[in-house]
């Protein structure tokens, strides 16, 4: 008898849940989807935000890093260099004599290069900067007649990608002229 008994209050306990028809009507449904669409459309513009502000970020530190690694290799050819002839050293070109080689730095178009005395270009700066000021000056101390021993050195450029809205990265280097003649 028990058995028969737990049988019919477990029919009717089920009966219970099963015949309840309780669901979600089409305008609550409507409405969530609705607000769900909503918090995905802001998180998504959210993303995109952050997705363009790391581009023009990452653009703009490789653009600084290769913009002071030109500088520097300039740096190091006019500190190694056994003859720097300043009046071969203004404007947008430098010539130098490093080694007993004949190199000269200059803007070739919108980039940066270095030729070495044969005419062959053997460094070009990246094609995704373009350069818009390239020059070579005396440099600046208190006294003009040792004005001299330095050079200064200015580069000025701007991305190829007017759209990362990069421009005027500017890289000032005063180079000691202390190993040569001048």
């Amino acid at each position: 008898m028990s058995g028969l008994m737990l049988l019919k209050v477990i029919d009717t306990v089920m009966s219970k849940y099963i015949n309840k028809k309780e669901a979600f009507s089409l305008v609550e449904m409507v409405i969530s989807i609705g607000i769900v669409s909503i918090i995905i459309v802001i998180f998504f513009n959210s993303l995109l935000i952050s997705l363009s502000v790391t581009v023009k970020n990452t653009a703009r530190s490789n653009m600084r890093e290769e913009i002071t690694s030109i500088a520097s290799l300039i740096q190091r050819d006019v500190r190694q260099a056994d003859l720097v002839d300043i009046s071969n050293c203004s404007g947008d070109s430098c010539e130098i004599i490093v080694d007993q080689e004949r190199v000269t730095w200059y803007l070739c178009g919108t980039s940066i290069c270095k030729e070495d005395g044969s005419s062959t270009i053997i460094f070009q700066s990246e094609s995704d900067i373009e350069f818009t000021t390239f020059t070579f000056e005396p440099g600046f101390v208190q006294d003009p007649t040792q004005a001299k021993n330095n050079i200064l050195i200015t580069l000025v450029a701007d991305h190829t990608n007017n759209a990362l809205e990069i421009n005027n990265i500017i890289r000032q280097v005063s180079v000691s002229t202390r190993n040569y003649e001048l």
